[in-house]
C-alpha cells in the first residue's frame, strides 16, 4: 500500500506540472528546478524495494526528501526477525558538473535516515514490537540528464546509516523527471 501511495504522489506531481503549460514549471534555461525520482534502494541488512523522493536542485547544491521501503529478515543473535518498515530521509550535496560534459554531474553530501518498523521475532519466541531510529550519514551520487535536461538517472551510495545492531548503507538507483 506504501508503494502505491509513494507512486501516486509522483504521477499527481508530475501531472501538476504538465498542467502549468505542458512544460518545466521553473523557466526555460532556469538553472533551479525541482525534480522527482523513483526508483531501487538498497537498505542494507534490512533488505531493499521501492523508493521515491522530491528534491530541488542548483547547478551545485542539491536538497532531497524521500521515502524508501524496508523488508528482510534480521539476526541478532540466536533470535530472528521479519521486519517491515520505512525509512524516510533527507539529504543536502554539493554537485559538480564538468565543463566538457555539462550534463553530467558527481557529487557528496550528508543525510538524515529514520527508520520506522515492525519487528515479528519467529526464533526463539515470536513476538511483535516496533520502533523507530536515526542515523546521520553520507552519500556519493553520479548522474546524467538528457539533452533537454528533463529526464535523469543516478545512483547514490548511501554510508554511515547504522540502526540498532543492523546496517541501512546501501546502493539507490533512480530515474525521474524535471518540472
Amino acid at each position: 500500500m506504501r508503494t502505491l501511495v509513494a507512486v501516486a504522489v509522483l504521477v499527481m506531481v508530475a501531472a501538476a506540472s504538465f498542467a502549468q503549460g505542458g512544460g518545466y514549471a521553473a523557466p526555460e534555461g532556469s538553472s533551479q528546478a525541482f525534480r522527482v525520482k523513483a526508483g531501487y534502494a538498497d537498505v542494507g541488512d534490512l533488505g531493499g524495494a521501492f523508493t521515491a523522493a522530491i528534491e530541488y536542485s542548483t547547478p551545485e547544491f542539491v536538497v532531497t526528501a524521500g521515502w524508501a521501503d524496508a523488508k528482510g529478515t534480521l539476526r541478532s543473535g540466536l533470535n530472528v526477525f521479519e521486519f517491515d518498515g520505512d525509512q524516510y530521509f533527507l539529504e543536502a550535496g554539493y554537485t559538480y558538473r564538468p565543463p566538457s560534459n555539462p550534463l553530467t554531474y558527481i557529487g557528496l553530501g550528508v543525510g538524515w535516515y529514520r527508520l520506522d518498523g515492525d519487528f515479528r521475532q519467529t526464533q526463539p519466541v515470536p513476538g511483535v514490537s516496533s520502533g523507530h531510529d536515526d542515523s546521520a550519514g553520507a552519500f556519493v551520487v553520479v548522474g546524467t540528464e538528457s539533452g533537454d535536461r528533463r529526464w535523469f538517472g543516478e545512483v547514490r551510495w548511501v554510508v554511515g546509516t547504522d540502526h540498532w545492531d543492523w546496517t541501512a548503507d546501501g546502493l539507490r538507483a533512480y530515474v525521474g523527471m524535471r518540472f
